[in-house]
């Protein structure tokens, strides 16, 4: 029974909490802990234990529910330092590190007796039994005797050999043990005066019940960059974007089973309102010379480094545009951060995240996207065309962060790629590699040279395409043919069956559409003259 003055008394009650949600940012988490208690006392101190050095204590924040109806104070964190427990616990293994070490050493002890007492038993055999053989055949022994002798001889033998076999297994098991409990040992004393934060807080509870209590802090580090598997159907129409968080983190505390969400936000550590500071932008320093447009100009590049140069002469070719590369920033210049949008995501599935600073995968969203492929071919090089996919990000879909890109066909992996940013409804092109399944033949079929005061050099080539799938494909074929850099030597095309799509200086492209199981041809010719007491360089490559 409470007495008048018992209501004014502050108790003290220890709540147990476990994390129920994380928010992961760029270099922290904020992490969110509940617990229940029942509340009767007017002044309560609630104390929550355990939480990691890492928390940063300006962080802090606390909120209650439940049906008690109560008034938050301010809350008091300390640092709680475990010495005399660190001790003992030290003292533990080490005493039990030496009992392992005799009980090893007891182990081999054994071990070398027994060797020594199977060595006398296969001697003694050995020697028996000529001696038994002599007796057996004077008759100086029985045939019961000599059975009686070899089955000692074997019990003994089969009694060794177990109890050998019995100690090399509790070696095997004991130099695990040893090896355990020392590297406990090693990372108990890489570790200095272990500290934990607790938190005191204080409550006036006005009417007593339940009381639901929220704890939320920040803690580090802690970390997470997007990924992204692109898997494309055996039918090669539908593509899946599975979305992942790659999360580490090392924060003194794993995260099990918890509604985890990654952003790209940066948190607020305090009530007060950030001061907006101005936002310049201007041309770098590279630019403001006469060279700046040269300069840039050498920098373009597109997604495949292998299909570069071809790109560049291929500026009509669809997906084929040539990104301006990026502008290095000047030192000191104000600049944006690597996330193109303030965005959360949160994960499909409850996750565990070890404290373990190892990768962990958390799938946050799954997309189905419509694609378009296209094919690119150069049967110069390669006896199988590229295949790209070209993509649009729904308007009603987030964007797409920067990140890493792993490639999936029809089961197998392909590799990996670098996506940029990808704005809602905007599209994006991924390069899926070498389609060998396609086959592309190259093939020199005539070749005429004449001569006399100018040389004619004639060359015909035959390409075949087949399409071994049971869909149609579009295929862009692009070849090469010679550019004379002199007015002495002259390249002219010839004939070219179908007719070109495009032309530009050196090169001949078609678009070719092969339906199911189709094979089709493409049949060129181009002539060089030159004067036939010139030496001709790069003629042939």
């Amino acid at each position: 029974m409470q007495t008048p003055d018992s209501r004014f008394q502050t108790v003290t009650v220890l709540v147990e909490t476990q994390i129920i949600a994380v928010t992961v940012y760029p270099n922290q988490a904020r992490v969110t802990r509940q617990g229940q208690i029942q509340v009767v006392q007017q002044a309560t101190t609630v104390e929550i234990r355990n939480l990691p050095a890492s928390l940063q204590p300006d962080s802090l924040q606390a909120y209650s529910r439940g049906s008690a109806q109560v008034i938050l104070q301010t809350p008091q964190i300390e640092t709680v330092v475990e010495s005399a427990s660190q001790q003992a616990h030290e003292e533990q293994l080490t005493l039990h590190l030496h009992q392992l070490e005799q009980a090893f050493q007891d182990c081999k002890d054994r071990l070398a007796a027994l060797s020594l007492q199977r060595g006398f038993l296969e001697s003694l055999t050995k020697q028996s039994a000529n001696s038994l053989a002599q007796g057996l055949s004077q008759q100086s022994i029985s045939l019961e005797d000599l059975e009686g002798v070899l089955h000692f001889f074997e019990q003994s033998y089969q009694k060794i050999v177990s109890e050998i076999a019995n100690h090399e297994h509790l070696k095997q098991d004991l130099e695990h043990q040893l090896q355990d409990v020392r590297q406990k040992l090693q990372q108990f004393h890489g570790q200095i005066n272990p500290a934990y934060y607790r938190v005191l807080l204080p409550l006036i509870v006005e009417k007593p019940g339940t009381l639901d209590l929220d704890i939320v802090y920040d803690v580090g580090p802690a970390q997470w960059c997007p990924l992204y598997d692109v898997r494309l159907d055996e039918d090669l129409q539908n593509l899946q974007m599975d979305c992942i968080a790659q999360v580490q983190q090392n924060t003194g505390e794993s995260w099990e089973n918890v509604e985890l969400k990654v952003s790209t936000a940066l948190p607020g550590k305090n009530p007060d309102v950030s001061q907006t500071s101005l936002w310049y932008i201007s041309v770098s320093q590279e630019n403001r010379n006469s060279e700046g447009k040269a300069v840039r100009a050498s920098r373009t590049k597109t997604r495949s480094p292998v299909l570069d140069e071809t790109y560049r002469m291929l500026g009509a070719v669809p997906g084929s545009e040539i990104p301006m590369a990026e502008i290095e920033e000047e030192v000191g210049s104000p600049k944006m951060k690597w996330a193109h949008a303030t965005i959360t995501f949160s994960a499909l599935e409850p996750a565990t995240i070890a404290n373990d600073n190892c990768p962990h995968r958390v799938l946050v969203d799954l997309l189905r996207l419509g694609s378009q492929l296209t094919y690119m071919a150069l049967p110069q090089q390669y006896s199988a065309p590229y295949l790209q996919v070209h993509i649009l990000n729904s308007i009603s879909q987030r964007p797409l962060l920067p990140g890493t890109v792993h490639l999936f066909r029809t089961g197998g992996y392909l590799g990996q790629e670098t996506l940029d940013y990808v704005a809602p409804g905007a599209p994006f092109q991924l390069n899926l590699g070498l389609d060998e399944r396609i086959s592309i033949k190259h093939e020199l079929v005539a070749r005429e040279t004449q001569s006399g005061n100018q040389c004619l050099d004639t060359r015909s080539y035959r390409l075949t395409l087949h399409n071994p799938f049971t869909y149609p494909i579009t295929i862009n074929v692009v070849e090469q043919i010679p550019i004379s850099q002199t007015d002495h030597i002259h390249v002219s095309l010839v004939k070219a069956e179908p007719q070109i799509f495009t032309s530009k200086p050196g090169l001949c492209q078609w678009v070719v559409r092969l339906d199911a199981q189709e094979t089709q041809f493409i049949d060129y010719q181009y002539a060089i003259e030159y004067p036939c007491d010139m030496n001709v360089v790069g003629l042939d490559r």
